[in-house]
């Protein structure tokens, strides 16, 4: 067995006349590091120094590009169970076998339409709801008292748009909540967050449908049983879109964009909490409301809206950031799809 040892040495005099290995080396001299090809395993009186670490060989080093997840920096060469020269994040964090590069190629373009339906959507939504709110403007004056007797079509234009409003941007969405809780190929076991989100989302726009369709009548009962309908939508929402964040979240590890990650993070509770804010100001503005004099509900309304209003603002601007990540996310399962490609659509998955 080879080993390095500390061995006790001087060079050879020059007066003796023995042949090497014979006497060669006298005692009480410097000590050097030597190397004992042939030495025993424990020699007496010697200390056995411990062996270099050996070179790291070429073929452990990542071979691809590699961005780190915190930094973006390039892994490349880069032992895997090292860290990141740029920020010292841990490679392993971002070499992830899970990783949606490495996942199945129609299972990642699903998830990019997913996004581009869900963008469809919003655009669809918006159109819509400027169309209902120019009809509805319009149909204000026909119900006046001084312009005599209501004309109906405006009502029923109102109707028309309404359904058909609300049918268009239902199947838009549910097609896109349907796509994006596509099961991947491979998997062991469905994500929690991925079942939720399929088996409430796409309900809830189904059943918003409906309510919008029972309220036509116009009748008191109509108008009730169109209520239970929204407020069975609207439950299913509450659940569902805190579900669908938190799967998309994960999707943003896997990507791996920590970035993108943290944002869903913030709108996952940001959305929620100014909801909740607006809904229950408007419902105690109400309730002060009914209960208050003749002369107005006074200083409770007043405090009730200036909790309404900042939630409303935020709202509306977590709801446009949220758009903005949809782009984002698109931009992601676009390009995870174009690598998976261009491998072969060799990955895990197999």
């Amino acid at each position: 067995m080879q080993a390095w040892y500390l061995i006790e040495a001087q060079p050879m005099d020059p007066y003796d006349n023995d042949p090497p290995g014979d006497d060669a080396f006298d005692a009480g001299e410097e000590l050097f590091a030597g190397y004992a090809p042939d030495a025993p395993a424990e020699p007496a009186g010697f200390a056995p120094l411990p062996a270099p670490p050996a070179a790291p060989d070429a073929g452990d080093r990542l071979a691809f590009d590699l961005p780190c997840i915190e930094c973006g920096y390039n892994l490349r060469g880069q032992l895997p169970r090292g860290s990141c020269p740029e920020c010292g994040a841990p490679v392993a964090r971002s070499n992830r076998t899970d990783q949606l590069a490495r996942a199945n190629p129609a299972w990642l373009a699903t998830l990019k339409h997913a996004m581009t339906w869900m963008l469809v959507g919003v655009a669809a939504y918006i159109f819509i709801f400027v169309a209902i709110m120019a009809v509805a403007i319009a149909s204000i004056g026909s119900f006046l008292p001084s312009l005599g007797n209501p004309n109906p079509a405006p009502s029923t234009l109102l109707t028309v748009v309404s359904v058909a409003g609300t049918l268009i941007y239902a199947v838009i969405f549910g097609v896109a909540y349907w796509q994006l809780t596509t099961p991947e190929p491979g998997a062991f076991t469905p994500r929690t967050s991925c079942g939720i989100t399929r088996y409430t989302m796409v309900p809830a726009f189904a059943v918003s449908l409906i309510a919008t369709v029972a309220a036509a009548p116009a009748t008191n009962s109509a108008e009730i049983i169109s209520g239970v309908f929204q407020v069975i939508a609207l439950l299913l929402m509450l659940v569902g879109l805190p579900a669908s964040m938190v799967y998309m979240r994960t999707l943003a590890v896997r990507v791996p964009d920590m970035g993108l990650s943290r944002q869903t993070s913030i709108l996952l509770w940001g959305i929620p909490i100014s909801v909740g804010t607006f809904i229950g100001g408007a419902f105690f503005l109400g309730l002060v409301t009914a209960t208050s004099s003749s002369a107005g509900p006074g200083g409770a309304a007043v405090l009730t809206m200036l909790f309404a209003c900042p939630a409303m603002i935020a709202i509306v601007v977590f709801s446009i950031w949220w758009i903005v990540l949809m782009c984002l996310y698109r931009v992601r399962f676009g390009q995870a799809h174009a690598f998976a490609q261009s491998q072969g659509g060799v990955g895990v998955w197999q």
